[in-house]
């Protein structure tokens, strides 16, 4: 008899998709009263686009977008089969179970626990490799917790208005890019667009997990995985330093090219006073239950972690998973006016959702709804994993039924076919003509 999970399992993927939806609607019309979503806000609203890193034709344009919900912070943070829970979590528990690893972030090789995850929409695999812009390779990755999965599709579906935009933008982008026959554009447009329409957009998650004191980073910026990125601080407390400048063509301080004793780069790091003038700096505090979005591709950037008493610093670093190598290779770590004009695009259409309000957190509920959809997805796919495993090995029995039943008919034609070969030997030896023998007399 076929229960419930195997009959939902053979449904065509279109119906099991509607089933799905079904689901997460009545659950979110369960509540009478539907809280409001946090929206995001410009970090500098008289200033929505600012500009970062000199790139061939000028700095990248990049937004800056905040929001603060420190109950959905506590709700994603209290998964009790999630690696975030209070009290002293065992190194070898958190890399067995979750992957995290020691990271050396800065000159003094000092560390801090990372872990790559993959949160694709509940469609995808339990695990998968993702491309990891630190190593420029892709890499075995854990699915993240249930609830961070759920929060990032939440997350997509509260502001697919926003991510609408960007497409169109993007397809407008690639159309001009492919009628002036600028293949390194038009290709790089693509990489992005399919992104987004593929909801990739904040499926390559790297979780931090800080347990020291004071800690400041190496300023950098990161690969091209980061022109969309999501951070999020559920837990104790950092400071996030950015460089920007006001206008396309703005210089920088000037300066001696290399300081003695200092590493190449540090003409522009965050962390050296002589670099930028004050108002060419933002201190951004991360405390629990805020988030940013913006595109650290664009910007100088650091960040500094803070002892905090009550707990560790637990963040997440949320970016484009980019689908093959081939496309990551094409545009990570490139720094020219194509992935300028990608920044441009970006920067240009989050301003736009963030002034109409579509660039949403989503509520509690919601994240609810959407870890309650995966958990049906997740058992859906066990039933229709057990029920292909039974059915193949049904199909297997029955094959080697039909291959023994062969086998007998052939052994028996075998034994029929020797028993005439020593026949017809035996035959010859006493005198019986063999059968060549009788063919060669007869008359036809």
């Amino acid at each position: 008899m076929i229960d419930i999970w195997t009959a939902r399992a053979l449904m065509p993927a279109f119906r099991l998709r509607q089933f799905l939806l079904c689901c997460m609607l009545a659950a979110c019309q369960g509540s009478a009263n539907v809280p409001t979503r946090p929206s995001f806000e410009h970090y500098d609203s008289r200033h929505p686009i600012s500009y970062g890193v000199q790139l061939p034709m000028g700095r990248a344009p990049f937004a800056f977008a905040v929001a603060n919900s420190e109950e959905l912070t506590n709700y994603l943070l209290r998964d009790s089969s999630g690696p975030f829970m209070p009290g002293p979590a065992a190194s070898s528990t958190l890399q067995e179970l979750w992957g995290f690893e020691e990271d050396s972030i800065n000159e003094q090789d000092e560390t801090i626990l990372k872990a790559d995850w993959q949160a694709d929409s509940f469609w995808g695999a339990e695990s998968a490799r993702v491309f990891v812009p630190r190593t420029d390779d892709f890499l075995p990755a854990h699915a993240a917790p249930l609830r961070i999965q759920a929060f990032l599709d939440a997350f997509r579906e509260a502001s697919s208005a926003c991510w609408q935009r960007l497409v169109q933008a993007l397809s407008v982008l690639e159309k001009e890019a492919s009628d002036a026959e600028e293949s390194e554009l038009h290709d790089s447009v693509r990489v992005f667009r399919r992104c987004l329409l593929d909801k990739a957009q904040f499926a390559g998650v790297e979780a931090q997990i800080w347990q020291g004191g004071d800690l400041t980073m190496d300023s950098h910026t990161d690969g091209a995985t980061a022109l969309l990125h999501l951070g999020v601080t559920l837990g104790g407390a950092r400071t996030l330093r950015v460089s920007h400048f006001r206008e396309r063509h703005s210089q920088y301080k000037p300066q001696e090219s290399r300081r003695r004793g200092k590493r190449s780069g540090d003409e522009i790091s965050v962390w050296n006073p002589e670099a930028y003038d004050k108002e060419e700096l933002w201190d951004i505090e991360q405390t629990k239950g805020c988030f940013y979005l913006t595109s650290p591709f664009c910007f100088e950037h650091g960040v500094k972690y803070e002892k905090h008493e009550s707990s560790p610093t637990f963040a997440l670093q949320c970016r484009f998973v980019f689908a093959n190598l081939s496309a990551a290779k094409l545009v990570n770590g490139q720094r020219t006016n194509a992935m300028r004009e990608v920044a441009n695009v970006i920067a240009h259409s989050l301003a736009e959702s963030i002034n109409g309000c579509e660039l949403q957190l989503p509520t509690v509920q919601e994240v609810r709804a959407a870890a309650a959809q995966i958990s049906v997805a997740n058992q859906l796919r066990k039933a229709r994993s057990s029920y292909t495993q039974r059915h193949f090995r049904a199909k297997k029995w029955k094959s080697s039924q039909v291959g023994r039943s062969a086998w007998g008919a052939g052994a028996v034609s075998a034994v029929v076919m020797l028993g005439m070969w020593h026949f017809s030997k035996l035959g010859t030896r006493f005198g019986f003509p063999s059968r060549s023998a009788a063919r060669a007399k007869m008359p036809w």
